[in-house]
């Protein structure tokens, strides 16, 4: 079994998570609510979202959002990854 760079793996996971809520960001920025309540309930098997969205969010609680979810992303990856290779057996 090979091994991962978790520090690598972890920091790929975490900018893919950061792309992604960037992402919702966008969508939330360029569309109607209602567009955005119908796809997002698409994506979740009709997930009501309304009471859990802040629509009218400042801009500094985006950017505090992505930096948090970015290192979140990051350090839950990481620590995925430096587990599996505890797991993994050794080799000689």
């Amino acid at each position: 079994m090979r091994t991962i760079d978790h520090r690598r793996f972890g920091f790929a996971l975490g900018a893919t998570c950061l792309l992604l809520y960037l992402g919702c960001a966008f969508m939330m920025a360029a569309l109607p609510r209602e567009t955005v309540f119908t796809l997002s309930g698409t994506l979740v098997h009709g997930v009501d979202w309304g009471p859990l969205v802040e629509w009218d969010a400042p801009w500094h609680d985006t950017v505090m959002g992505t930096f948090c979810v970015f290192v979140l992303g990051w350090l839950v990856w990481e620590t995925f990854a430096a587990i599996y290779n505890l797991s993994a057996p050794r080799t000689t």
